[in-house]
């Protein structure tokens, strides 16, 4: 086996403990090396991996930009067809790339600086709502400001992505649309050549479908997806641990107050590694 190129969102990036602000922007983040699952799996694994050059992997990563992720990688230089991997995950579909400057455009092969330089950044229901609530409900324009400057937003571009997310954007077109354009990219893949390991990730957990694995909403043609472990093993290790040493059930908390938000990858070491068990074993089969 070659590299081991790595596509995800925060649950496959570096981990970092979270000590939340009271705004935008304001959360600290202490980096705890060697933490991640992932860093674990590649060790155990004696994996050709390195974060720097062979990752493309950042929290909040929308669909879209994972598959811009594998073109871009996969046409790589570095990248050899016929001995490296691809480790892509998924994430929620309610994350879009649009445009933040109405005087910048995405440029194919500029990579990361794609949002280095402020061409695309990536929004989702979520921040959207509650921007929207800040303008037009709650009329308090502080959490506006504080997101608008932290991102570095044009006023006009940020005030018309709000009201497209809130009024325009149907939710059912865009999961339909994405597993689309996921479970295309990965077919085009394998008929490049690629060893692509596609995993559901993100995609629906705390879903019944992570359950189920039969989405109601899309027919997928590359079922492998939800051959891997499901991330809620070191969901659960954490909740049962926080259990036994605090009497404290995850499940009756707001998100910021369980270890999914202390935790910029959602789990913490001895969680990382619960999950890293499990899909070590399934890696190896």
């Amino acid at each position: 086996m070659g590299r081991l190129w790595i596509i995800g969102d925060s649950f496959w990036d570096r981990n970092a403990s979270v000590e939340q602000g009271d705004s935008w922007g304001d959360n600290q983040h202490t980096p705890l090396p060697g933490t991640n699952w992932l860093e674990h799996f590649v060790t155990e694994n004696q994996l050709d991996f390195n974060w720097g050059s062979n990752s493309w992997c950042i929290g909040g990563a929308s669909n879209d930009w994972l598959v811009y992720g594998l073109e871009f990688i996969t046409h790589h230089p570095q990248f050899n067809c016929d001995n490296d991997t691809v480790l892509m995950g998924f994430t929620t579909t309610d994350r879009r790339v649009v445009r933040i400057s109405s005087d910048k455009q995405f440029n194919r092969r500029n990579g990361w600086n794609n949002l280095n330089e402020l061409r695309t950044t990536i929004v989702n229901k979520e921040s959207m709502l509650l921007l929207y609530e800040s303008l037009y409900i709650v009329k308090d324009k502080r959490e506006y400001n504080t997101f608008k400057d932290t991102r570095k937003w044009s006023e006009d571009l940020l005030k018309s992505e709000i009201d497209y997310s809130n009024n325009n954007v149907d939710h059912k077109w865009e999961h339909f649309k994405q597993c689309c354009m996921l479970d295309g990219a990965i077919s085009k893949s394998k008929s490049r050549g690629v060893n692509i390991v596609p995993h559901r990730g993100y995609m629906y957990l705390n879903t019944p479908i992570e359950d189920s694995m039969v989405d109601p909403d899309y027919d997928w043609h590359n079922t492998e997806i939800f051959s891997p472990p499901s991330f809620s093993i070191g969901l659960e290790h954490d909740r049962q641990t926080r259990l036994q040493t605090e009497g404290i059930d995850e499940q009756t908390l707001p998100m910021k107050e369980r270890w999914f938000s202390k935790y910029t990858a959602h789990m913490s070491p001895d969680g990382a590694k619960a999950y890293r068990d499990a899909f070590g074993e399934w890696w190896q089969q």
